[in-house]
């Protein structure tokens, strides 16, 4: 049992190989549907069942890249070019 009610991980190959599931415990498996070998599904057993709660799989989406950033930093202005007043 965890202390203060906090919760542990634990991985898994699937949900059927877990013997006496914790309500304490966040179950980490295999992800069925991803292209990456190390996403993981997240489990919790609540009420007599598994419930998926999220995924391991990050999304960089919409984020800058970095080409982009070395592309606008190239262009940005320096001191020969900005006006300062004085």
């Amino acid at each position: 049992a965890s202390k203060g009610g906090a919760l542990t991980l634990q991985l898994a190959d699937s949900l059927q190989a877990i013997e006496n599931p914790s309500t304490e415990v966040i179950y980490l498996i295999p992800a069925a549907d991803s292209k990456e070998s190390n996403v993981k599904d997240e489990y919790i057993y609540v009420n007599g069942q598994f419930e998926k709660i999220g995924s391991t799989a990050v999304s960089l989406d919409g984020y800058a890249t970095e080409s982009f950033v070395t592309g606008i930093t190239d262009t940005k202005a320096d001191k020969s070019t900005t006006y300062t007043k004085t």
